[in-house]
Parts: structure tokens; sequence; C-alpha cells
């Protein structure tokens, strides 16, 4: 619990009010210019997902025609400290570079996964 001194405390002196908008145009414009640059990086972004996606395919049916298994233990390994070193040095957690790792890994086999179970 807190106290009625350390309440006013906390509401008079620590706590910092922000506003959710602001009608100041200046600020709107550069924004609005953050935000363009940040839906262009998006945009690259997916592209290269999609450059990713196109090699995980040639992959998947490689490994089908050589009868190999989906998943590749020492590669996953490999693939987790690579990245977590990469991305910790250049200022990102590692929770979230496994966290990413983990969701591409999951959407690697699951296209393999779905290439292996076509018909050929």
């Amino acid at each position: 619990q807190i106290t009625p001194l350390a309440l006013k405390k906390l509401l008079t002196e620590e706590l910092i009010f922000r506003k959710s908008i602001s009608d100041d145009k200046e600020f709107k414009d550069k924004l609005f210019q953050f935000r363009q640059i940040i839906d262009e990086l998006d945009e690259e972004m997916i592209q290269l997902l999609k450059r990713r996606s196109d090699v995980i395919e040639q992959i998947g049916l490689y490994k089908k025609e050589q009868h190999i298994t989906i998943f590749q233990l020492e590669r996953w390994m490999e693939i987790l400290k690579t990245r977590t070193d990469w991305a910790t040095k250049k200022g990102f957690t590692k929770d979230f570079i496994e966290k990413m790792c983990l969701l591409l890994h999951e959407e690697s086999i699951r296209q393999q996964t779905e290439l292996m179970n076509k018909g050929d």
C-alpha cells in the first residue's frame, strides 16, 4: 500500500502527465515524416521476408528431393547464436531477437511442412 504522503509526492513531483495528441502543426508534420520512414522500412522488411520465404521454399524442395528432415537442430542452434550476437551488438535485447527468430523459424517449418506434404 501507499501512504497518503507518498501518493501526494507521486502525483505532484514524480508522475509525468502526457497528452495523447497534439494540435501543434510542426509536431504533426515531423511525426508524419517519421511515420513515412517507418512505413517505407516496414515495406522493405516485408520484401526481405518474401525473398527469405522464396529461399525457404527452395530449401524445402531440396530437402524433399534428398529425403532430409525439415528440422535441423544444429542449424537452428547456429541461427539462434549468430542472430543473437548480431542483434545485441546493434543494441537489441536478446529476448527480442530470440522471439523474432522463433517466429521466423516457425514460419519456415510451416512452409517446408506444406511443401513436404504436397504430392509430386
